[in-house]
């Protein structure tokens, strides 16, 4: 059977988003997102994140205990199956990583990467929303930009 209907106990819904919000695919599909969601707390992730069982558990622990208002979790590329899974796996593992941390440690800058992202959606909204960077590219970064200008504590 489908999807939601083998997890009767999960409440599930689907959104179509507004493709002509914003200049890229990723704003319009949170900005849906968003408009459906039921909680203050937002987890936007890629559809090829792979999370471990424990990690929705772990980043909002972080997120509570650290009192943070973003948090971005560091990328690791494995378990390839293809040419092109395996060349972005090494641009994730060899580039992408590690520059996030150098600019963390020398430029005392955190990267976010919206792979994976945790924040409250009360917070965003007072900030202005995706407003900001709905025709931006690298919307992620400026969101966490934008966070720490603002005096919220980025991870």
């Amino acid at each position: 059977g489908a999807w939601p209907a083998s997890t009767p106990t999960i409440a599930v819904r689907f959104v179509l988003s507004d493709e002509n919000w914003g200049s890229t695919p990723t704003v319009a599909n949170l900005q849906g997102a968003l408009r459906a969601a039921r909680y203050d707390l937002v987890l936007q992730s890629d559809a090829n994140v792979w999370a471990p069982r424990d990690y929705l558990r772990s980043i909002v622990s972080e997120l509570v205990s650290e009192d943070a208002s973003l948090l971005s979790s560091m990328v690791s590329g494995v378990g390839e199956r293809s040419v092109g899974a395996a060349m972005e796996n090494l641009q994730l593992s060899a580039y992408v990583a590690p520059a996030c941390c150098v600019a963390l440690k020398l430029g005392n800058v955190t990267c976010v990467i919206g792979k994976s992202m945790l924040f409250r959606r009360s917070e965003l909204k007072a900030l202005g929303g995706l407003e900001r960077v709905k025709d931006s590219l690298a919307e992620d970064f400026l969101l966490g930009r934008h966070y720490g200008d603002n005096g919220k504590k980025v991870l």
